[in-house]
C-alpha cells in the first residue's frame, strides 16, 4: 500500500525497497522476478535430488565407496594415535610391529610353497593327461563349430547383457520423466494455488479498502448532513424571527394607521357636533348672533 493508488500498479517512488544489485542490476524486483528466482531454485533443487539418486544407484568399484572410508581412516589414525611418534612406546611397537609382518610373510610364502607342491603331486598322480591322450583329436571342421558354438554363446551373453542394460537406461529414463512431470505438475499447481491465494487477498485488501473508504464517506456526508441540518434550522429560525418581526412591523404601522384614522373620524364627528351644537345655539340667541356679526362687520371694516 506504500506505493498503491486506488488499488492499481504503478511505478514505485520509492526506489530502494526491494531493490537487491546482487539478483537484478536494473531495478526493484518485481513479483515476476521472485517467481522466477523460485522457480529456478526448485529446478536446480529437483536436478540436483536426481543426480544424487543416480549417484547412489550407480554401479562402481567397490574400491570407489571405500575410498572415502580409508582416507577418513588414514585420518583418524594420523591425528588420534595411541602411541605419537618418537615416543617411548612406539620404538618397541615398531619392532612388534616388524617382526609380525615378518612371520606373517614366512607363513604366506610357506602356505603358497605348499600349494605349489600339492598342484605338482595332483598333477603327477592324475589320470586326465591319459585320458586327454587316448581320446582322438578333433577335426578342423569340428573345432571351428565349437568355436561357433561358443562365438553364439558369447553373443548371446553380451546381448542379454547390453538389453538389460537398456532396460535399466530405459527404466531410469521414463522415472526421470515422471518425476520431471510430477515436478511440473507440482509447479503448476502452486502457481494456480498461489495466483488463487493473491486473487483472494486483494478481493479482500479492496473489499476492507472499499468498506474503510465507505466508512470515511459516510462519516464525512453525516457532519455534512449535520451541518446541513444545523444551518437549515439556523435559516428557518432567522426566517421565523424576521417575519415575526416585519409583521409586528407591519401591524404597528396598520394599527397606527387605524389610531390615525378613528382619531381623524373622533375629531370630525366632534367637529360636526360641535358645529351642531353651536348651530342649534345661534338658533336659541338670535340676537347675540346678530350682535357678534356686527361686530365682526365692524372689526373688519376698521
Amino acid at each position: 500500500m506504500l506505493a498503491s493508488r486506488m488499488l492499481g500498479e504503478r511505478k514505485s517512488e520509492r526506489q530502494v525497497l526491494g531493490y537487491v544489485p546482487s539478483l537484478r542490476r536494473e531495478g526493484p524486483l518485481t513479483m515476476q522476478d521472485l517467481r522466477r528466482f523460485e522457480q529456478d531454485r526448485y529446478i536446480l533443487q529437483v536436478r540436483q535430488d536426481i543426480i544424487d539418486e543416480q549417484q547412489q544407484n550407480a554401479q562402481g568399484l567397490p574400491s570407489d565407496k571405500w575410498k572415502s572410508i580409508e582416507v577418513e581412516a588414514f585420518q583418524v589414525n594420523r591425528t588420534k594415535k595411541a602411541v605419537q611418534k618418537d615416543s617411548e612406546l612406539d620404538k618397541p611397537l615398531t619392532e612388534t610391529e616388524n617382526a609380525l609382518k615378518f612371520g606373517l610373510f614366512c607363513m604366506t610364502l610357506m602356505y603358497f610353497r605348499g600349494l605349489s607342491l600339492l598342484k605338482k603331486q595332483k598333477t603327477v598322480w592324475s589320470v586326465s593327461a591319459a585320458k586327454r591322450s587316448a581320446e582322438p583329436p578333433k577335426s578342423a571342421e569340428r573345432l571351428r563349430m565349437d568355436k561357433e558354438k561358443r562365438n553364439v554363446e558369447l553373443r548371446t551373453r553380451k546381448a542379454a547383457f547390453y538389453d538389460e542394460k537398456a532396460r535399466i537406461g530405459q527404466a531410469r529414463k521414463q522415472k526421470f520423466h515422471e518425476q520431471k512431470l510430477a515436478a511440473y505438475r507440482k509447479r503448476l499447481v502452486d502457481e494456480n494455488r498461489k495466483v488463487k491465494r493473491e486473487r483472494s487477498a486483494a478481493i479482500n485488501i479492496q473489499r476492507v479498502y472499499r468498506g474503510h473508504l465507505g466508512k470515511i464517506a459516510g462519516k464525512k456526508w453525516m457532519l455534512r448532513r449535520r451541518e446541513i441540518d444545523a444551518q437549515r434550522a439556523l435559516d428557518h429560525a432567522a426566517a421565523i424571527t424576521l417575519q415575526r418581526a416585519y409583521r409586528g412591523r407591519l401591524g404597528r404601522i396598520a394599527a397606527e394607521d387605524q389610531r390615525v384614522e378613528l382619531a381623524e373620524f373622533i375629531s370630525q364627528i366632534r367637529a360636526e357636533e360641535a358645529i351642531a351644537e353651536e348651530e342649534e345655539y345661534w338658533e336659541s340667541h338670535r340676537m347675540e348672533r346678530l350682535a357678534r356679526k356686527v361686530a365682526a362687520f365692524v372689526k373688519r371694516e376698521a
